[in-house]
């Protein structure tokens, strides 16, 4: 009964609020009071917090004891985590947007000076589409002709029919197409306007600062993303500029329908410059789609790849249906590997319909230059970055400090090409398709730095790897050794001679006599130098 009291004595002092109980959100910590606990010289405590980092199970919520403090260390931890994971996507929500303001701002002026243009010429072509007034005039006169001459002689008034023949009023056939050209025109560049002030202002509420904590803020995000993507709002702004195009298109066909209307020799002229206009547009849309490196990619190019893959990949799917109705087992690639050439042929084909039919399809140009970059373009881009920087800087320093290491990280055959490349522009000439360098009495500093750069790459060469790099990089070390003067006094010349021939020496081994001829005699001259300055 003791023990009993004093623990209700204790609880009256707990706070109620520190009961056990499911936090607001699942990353809070729960603090749960005890009353009574023995410390370690046995006596009792009172008020002390034991906290406990909750997880979220099918059965409830689940309680972990821990150190005093580490679960209020783990709170601040959360919230920070919060903090910094509402601040990146927020600033990639705002480069989004940012993106998007400075594209529909260029189109609205271009949509307010191509409204200005077309309008002055509307406003003289309508005109056509109005009756003539003086084909009116004529033809009633006719009328008033014919009817006097009836009252005198029927004769005479067949002669006035054959000699004024009858004006229609109605509007000449290229007006109506003139007009319904420059009209849909006006009415594509005034819409893609009006897009473009709606969309600015979706953009401005997608913008807007809410939330009272920085989890709330990020749901909220997340909240209006989702209705970004399906409300479809990234394609409206990617037809925007098509709008604009489709609008340029209709006014360049009814410019030359007038123009042709009224003098050949100008229509002529104005046909080859339109047209010549109209096909640099559909070969900058087209061409991203085959060239992978095309520079034109916008969003009509981005429409039209995503029209090309889909009728690809149904063409596919109609082959492979026809070909095997059963459909191709998607788990067992075939190895296009069979020596008979209609096995072989057969193989490729089932190949592409399987890489066509379950190859991943990117969403954007971005996702595409990722996958390519990564897969197809990796070893190539690697070396056109080296022997850029080197282009671009000329200078030892970096080429010890940064591509040296660089190429020490790329595929040995890679680093040969690059090596090849950067020598080719540093070198003072090329003889026989290598770089080659005239011989100097000192060793400067440049073709040293090129000879280490040389010796790094070819002790990463296996001779069995590529006969034909290996004695390529071995004929531009024997020009760069030719190059050097051999000083015996010099500690730099004779540790550089050192390393060429620890590097060659490899080499020896190689199975192939050619590489081991080529070594060979690279090491004869080498050591008849060394026995000249002797």
């Amino acid at each position: 009964m003791p023990y009993l009291s004093r623990y209700c004595m204790i609880m009256k002092d707990i706070p109620q609020t520190s009961s056990l109980s499911e936090p607001d959100e699942p990353g809070d910590t729960i603090w749960i009071r005890r009353g009574l606990s023995k410390a370690k010289n046995g006596k009792q405590l009172r008020g002390q917090a034991l906290h406990t980092q909750p997880f979220r199970s099918d059965s409830g919520w689940t309680h972990d004891k821990r150190k005093k403090g580490h679960g209020r260390r783990l709170s601040v931890g959360s919230k920070d985590a919060w903090i910094k994971c509402n601040n990146i996507m927020r600033e990639h929500d705002l480069l989004m947007v940012s993106s998007w303001k400075d594209g529909i701002d260029t189109l609205l002026v271009f949509a307010g000076l191509f409204s200005a243009v077309l309008t002055a010429f509307i406003v003289e072509s309508y005109t056509f589409l109005q009756p003539d007034l003086q084909s009116v005039s004529i033809n009633l006169l006719r009328e008033i002709l014919t009817e006097l001459r009836n009252m005198s002689s029927p004769q005479s008034a067949r002669n006035i029919n054959s000699q004024f023949p009858h004006i229609s009023p109605a509007a000449p056939a290229f007006a109506v197409r003139i007009n319904t050209m420059w009209f849909c025109s006006l009415i594509f560049s005034l819409s893609a306007a009006s897009m473009c002030i709606l969309v600015k202002q979706w953009l401005w509420d997608h913008s807007s600062h809410t939330g009272t904590s920085p989890r709330e803020s990020a749901r909220i995000r997340q909240f209006r993303l989702r209705g970004l993507k399906r409300w479809h709002v990234q394609e409206i702004v990617t037809a925007l500029p098509g709008l604009l195009q489709w609008a340029l298109a209709l006014f360049f066909a009814g410019l030359v329908d007038l123009l042709w209307s009224l003098n050949f020799i100008v229509a002529g002229i104005v046909t080859v410059f339109a047209c010549a206009s109209l096909l640099f547009l559909v070969v900058t849309t087209v061409l991203p789609t085959f060239c992978v490196d095309s520079p034109y990619r916008s969003p009509q190019a981005l429409e039209f790849f995503f029209i090309y893959r889909a009728i690809v990949r149904f063409m596919a799917w109609a082959i492979t249906k026809t070909i095997c109705p059963s459909g191709l087992d998607q788990h067992s690639w075939p190895s296009c590997t069979s020596h008979h050439p209609m096995r072989g042929r057969l193989d490729k084909c089932k190949l592409w319909l399987l890489s066509t039919l379950c190859e991943r399809r990117p969403s954007n140009w971005r996702e595409r230059e990722r996958e390519i970059v990564r897969t197809q373009e990796a070893s190539r881009l690697d070396c056109q970055i080296l022997a850029g920087a080197d282009a671009l800087f000329v200078d030892d320093d970096v080429l010890e400090d940064v591509i040296r290491p660089c190429l020490g990280d790329m595929d040995p055959l890679a680093a040969a090409d690059c090596l090849v490349d950067i020598l080719s522009r540093r070198a003072d000439g090329m003889v026989n398709g290598l770089p080659s360098w005239k011989p100097s009495e000192t060793v400067e500093p440049s073709v040293a730095a090129q000879l280490r750069l040389t010796l790094a790459v070819l002790s990463r060469l296996h001779s069995s790897a590529d006969e034909e790099r290996v004695l390529k990089i071995l004929d531009i070390l024997h020009r760069i050794c030719a190059s050097v003067p051999l000083e015996p006094n010099d500690p730099d010349s004779e540790y550089s001679y050192e390393q060429v021939v620890e590097v060659v020496s490899k080499l020896l081994s190689a199975n192939d006599n050619i590489i081991r001829r080529s070594v060979f005699n690279l090491l004869l001259k080498l050591r008849s130098r060394q026995l000249l300055h002797v």
